[in-house]
């Protein structure tokens, strides 16, 4: 615990503080003890940071989640005992628990927890979900940090917070750096920014307890950056070496990537109800709760005053307790460590604003380039995380763009044209493409193509800035085609485009994040007649290739096996020098439980030959050779 600072009231409602157990990007904690009361009964005291307070909707939701929480009760939770939803600031009060944080024990030596330790944390947190769920809440971020271990067993902290923060807007949330959920224990849904529901606190907690069981997360630790974590998460199978036999196949079932195949809190009680021989905790452990839940709290404010701490009562104590500020990376920092300090993570939406860029220097030298794959990949990825946290702008409506004019071809960079984010190296989860006019109007608006692997969309946008060097496209209105599961269209709620000096182009995500524009040939995509028709390549593999407009699914595929069939669909995308782009592909509605093929395709016939058609992926070794179908008669 820190000493308060002349920042910090000496109270909150009925509440006296004795001290800040953490901040955040919502805001801080307080240690503290009812005015009124002798006793000796202390609260966490978390308040709202005034930027977030002030958004027209959070209030109003917050009361409505706090109402909630406060059925919860104790069912392993810290109840909610008190909160001051229309205070300034507002907050929120809950009973303290004096226990160590799972992260915390794990991470300091400790090491993961026994088997017996862990089936009965699985047992206990199910008790708490169900709890909260019970009460109309889902949590959305639950984590090791938001367990704590007491002697007579874990309590689940921190609900009913992360629903109030998704009524805030994108600059809000991200200019406090707040978001809800943790992208080390996300499930595949909220990364792809879709609504998150009991079934999300179900993968959670599978992530939660691998942790607790082997000392790291399932999908890894981040070391290769938050893009390629969240891709893992949403795409790859989970890593559960060493998972102790009692809860391996539980933490198998929470980690089912559809919500519908996973258990419910419930039925995990019911796995987890009579556990293996052993102690909740270890003798060493539990002498350390114990050690930690007698220590000594103020019994006053401990307050600086010149840069000295005022200590007063027993003294201070050094507690180690549950704060808004995770001790693991949170949606709003670089996971990849480096050599370097860690540093606030900016996600694509948060491009100047046109005001901001036209006071803006341009830099003279061209943006740096990245391998492709990589970059597109984390484009993705960072956007459907910040499409998770409201930074992206989901636009389904028609727009109402103001009217203004935009010359692409105005001096310096000539944006005009049409361009791609082309195909890179780590199977592209993101593909757009931009048709931008030479004069850009509410009549005349850029003509946009996004696809992911979840979703293929079409629509327009707007430039809302241009400098010598710089173009910034917004105002995004995006509709789903295609006959697949319906998704949002999450695509970033500003681009910003930067020239370079080679007729090359940059789609800036941050001060150190790029993806490569490449021009292609501008109009309709004309898939040359030799290209149509149905290809095979012996194996079951049929890909069917039609011609369309822009953006127009008219590229099909079935993989057919012994045990299903599966189909999937796909968007053009361009052609030129004899290579079809097509987006990424998704699974059809007529097959929707079997996975789309991962990544974007290429196709192009085999040295001019009309009868073999040659199918590549970033996502693949190698490419397929494909030959025409002996039931199509070819163009």
């Amino acid at each position: 615990m820190r000493p308060l600072t002349d920042e910090d009231p000496p109270h909150l409602g009925p509440y006296w503080l004795l001290g800040r157990l953490g901040a955040g990007g919502m805001g801080r904690v307080y240690l503290a003890r009812h005015r009124d009361e002798t006793g000796a009964r202390l609260v966490a005291v978390k308040t709202i940071r005034a930027e977030i307070a002030e958004h027209p909707t959070f209030r109003a939701r917050f009361a409505r989640e706090v109402r909630a929480a406060r059925r919860v009760g104790d069912v392993w939770t810290a109840t909610v005992l008190d909160a001051n939803t229309d205070g300034t600031p507002p907050w929120i009060a809950t009973a303290y628990i004096p226990g160590p944080t799972l992260q915390s024990v794990v991470d300091s030596g400790f090491g993961p927890l026994p088997s017996a330790s862990a089936h009965v944390l699985a047992h206990r947190m199910a008790l708490a979900l169900d709890a909260i769920h019970r009460a109309g809440i889902v949590h959305r971020d639950l984590k090791p940090s938001n367990v704590l271990l007491t002697a007579a067993g874990p309590r689940v902290i921190d609900f009913g917070i992360a629903r109030a923060l998704e009524g805030t807007d994108a600059d809000t949330l991200s200019s406090t750096g707040t978001g809800p959920g943790s992208p080390r224990y996300m499930a595949p849904e909220q990364v792809r920014g879709q609504d998150v529901t009991r079934a999300g606190d179900v993968f959670s907690l599978g992530s939660v307890l691998a942790f607790a069981a082997t000392g790291r997360t399932p999908f890894g630790d981040g070391e290769s950056g938050i893009h390629a974590l969240l891709f893992r998460i949403a795409y790859e199978e989970p890593d559960l070496t060493g998972i102790p036999e009692s809860v391996a196949d539980l933490v198998r079932d929470c980690l089912a990537k559809d919500p519908a195949e996973r258990p419910t809190t419930e039925e995990i009680a019911e796995r987890t109800r009579t556990a293996p021989e052993g102690a909740w905790l270890p003798p060493s452990l539990l002498a350390r709760v114990h050690r930690f839940a007698a220590e000594p709290v103020p019994s006053e404010a401990v307050r600086e005053k010149g840069g000295a701490e005022k200590r007063a009562g027993h003294g201070l104590a050094v507690l180690t307790v549950h704060t808004s500020e995770p001790s693991e990376p949170s949606a709003n920092w670089d996971i990849d460590p480096g050599p370097a300090t860690p540093r606030p993570f900016t996600p694509p939406a948060l491009s100047p604003r046109a005001d901001d860029t036209a006071r803006t220097d341009t830099p003279e030298a061209p943006a740096p380039k990245h391998p492709r794959g990589r970059i597109v990949a984390a484009a993705l990825t960072v956007g459907v995380l910040a499409a998770a946290a409201g930074a992206y702008g989901l636009w389904n409506g028609p727009a109402s763009p103001q009217k203004r004019t935009v010359d692409a071809t105005g001096p310096g960079t000539d944006f005009s044209g049409a361009w791609t984010t082309g195909h890179g190296e780590d199977s592209p989860l993101l593909v757009v493409r931009l048709d931008i006019p030479r004069r850009i109007t509410s009549a005349s608006r850029i003509d946009v193509v996004a696809a992911t692997g979840d979703v293929i969309c079409r629509g327009t946008a707007f430039a809302t800035s241009r400098s010598e060097r710089q173009l910034v496209v917004s105002e995004f209105s995006m509709q789903a085609v295609g006959s697949g599961p319906a998704h949002a269209c999450g695509v970033p709620s500003s681009m910003r485009l930067e020239g370079g000096t080679d007729d090359s182009m940059s789609w800036v995500e941050t001060k150190s994040s790029y993806t490569d524009v490449q021009r292609v040939d501008p109009g309709a995509v004309h898939v040359p007649a030799a290209m149509r028709g149905v290809w095979e390549d012996g194996e079951g593999l049929r890909i069917t290739l039609g011609e369309g407009r822009l953006g127009e699914v008219t590229v099909t595929g079935e993989l057919t096996s012994a045990n299903a069939t599966c189909r999937w669909e796909a968007a053009l995308l361009a052609y030129q020098e004899g290579t079809l782009e097509t987006t990424g592909a998704q699974p059809s509605a007529s097959a929707p439980k079997c996975p789309a093929p991962r990544g974007t395709y290429d196709y192009e016939l085999r040295e001019g030959n009309p009868g073999v058609l040659l199918r590549s992926s970033t996502s693949e070794a190698g490419a397929t050779t494909l030959h025409r179908a002996s039931s199509d008669t070819g163009p």
